[in-house]
């Protein structure tokens, strides 16, 4: 991945530094700062700052942006410049996807070697240098060592970051932390022993668990649900829905529901770039949809939860074109909420995960939906 996200920082300064050359989209940075964002993602370890600070992003941020705010960039670029940018994104997504087949493996090959073919007429020779040069071999090293998670650092920077955070974080303060790290090193590898101690154990877990996650409080809590303090509901169609199958007094509005240490919240549209609200779910046949959570109830009398969703429709997915082949991102889902809206209940252990999604400010009802390529670094 360092490849891809080098590349793309040097991408960044030439299109966003200078000026008076064909590429540069320098008169554009105030409009393609809103654009992005718009993009709500889901809690992740590093959500990108704003595009003024993006010579200091990290290589999260980088690869954040890279692989879920590309399609803004469309609205700011002449078109050649962002089909030869498009292959890079294309390429990057498919190394990173959970499966990495030999169509996908073709694929990115073929993309990789076009993107290298026209950068020298687009961007000129002086600017061909070793990174770009760099991502010949990518191809060499995915049939090797397969999907880039596998190798990647980004899991590692992860895990130091929760140390970090378990200790001086201001919302968990860990009471105590081992001394030896050599000691934490063999409680992970026996974690599984049930004869490992309890404490040490929920430490642990409590250690990995991200400041932004339902911090374990026991060991048998890591599979457990809870909620949030109760509220009222936010949505009059909301309650509208509810009223056609319960009585009022039948369940408690809830904002915030934790299910195995992952956040999922209702909607609001005061959310600014952290949006907990938009997941893939599955349904009682078993296919997956989409959609944003406007409610969270319990039941007073099971104590079932329940998530109202607002149901979009899936319209289609992100493609091109090239050389009579069709490059499909199905991790870039184009949907449509209708109107009057679909909403449907569904419990928490039906959601298959929560995903990015950047609305149209112009369109209300349609909406671009970013599946995670892997859920290693996601949530």
């Amino acid at each position: 991945m360092l490849s891809y996200l080098l590349l793309w920082k040097k991408l960044m300064h030439l299109w966003l530094d200078t000026v008076r050359v064909d590429y540069s989209i320098k008169k554009q940075f105030s409009r393609l700062d809103e654009l992005l964002k718009c993009i709500r993602y889901p809690t992740t370890n590093r959500l990108p700052r704003a595009l003024k600070y993006y010579t200091t992003w990290k290589a999260n941020e980088y690869r954040m942006t890279l692989l879920f705010g590309y399609k803004p960039f469309e609205q700011v670029m002449k078109k050649k410049y962002y089909e030869h940018f498009r292959l890079l994104v294309y390429a990057a997504i498919f190394s990173e996807t959970r499966i990495l087949t030999t169509t996908r493996l073709d694929h990115i090959k073929h993309l990789l070697n076009k993107f290298l073919d026209e950068f020298s007429a687009l961007y000129g020779a002086s600017n061909c240098v070793s990174i770009v040069h760099s991502l010949s071999h990518i191809h060499q090293y995915l049939v090797k060592c397969g999907p880039i998670h596998n190798y990647s650092t980004f899991n590692f920077e992860s895990t130091v970051g929760s140390l970090v955070k378990s200790i001086h974080g201001p919302s968990f303060i860990l009471k105590q932390l081992i001394n030896n790290f050599e000691h934490q090193s063999y409680a992970t590898t026996i974690l599984k022993n049930p004869a490992f101690h309890p404490k040490i154990a929920l430490l642990i877990h409590q250690i990995f668990s991200s400041k932004r996650r339902a911090i374990p409080t026991s060991l048998m809590s890591h599979n457990v649900v809870c909620l949030s303090r109760s509220t009222v509901s936010a949505f009059p169609h909301v309650t509208e829905y509810l009223e056609n199958i319960y009585t009022k007094d039948q369940y408690t509005h809830y904002s915030t529901c934790f299910y195995r240490n992952v956040a999922f919240t209702v909607h609001h549209s005061k959310h600014t770039q952290v949006d907990n609200s938009t997941v893939i779910y599955f349904d009682h046949f078993n296919n997956l949809h989409i959609g944003i959570i406007i409610g969270i109830i319990q039941l007073k009398t099971t104590k079932d939860i329940i998530f109202i969703i607002d149901q979009a429709e899936i319209v289609g997915f992100d493609t091109f074109s090239l050389d009579q082949i069709e490059y499909v991102n199905d991790f870039l889902v184009y949907a449509k909420h209708s109107n009057p809206r679909t909403i449907v209940s569904i419990g928490y252990k039906t959601i298959k995960e929560k995903v990015a999604y950047r609305k149209d400010p112009k369109v209300k009802t349609s909406a671009e939906f970013y599946i995670f390529p892997n859920l290693v670094e996601n949530m």
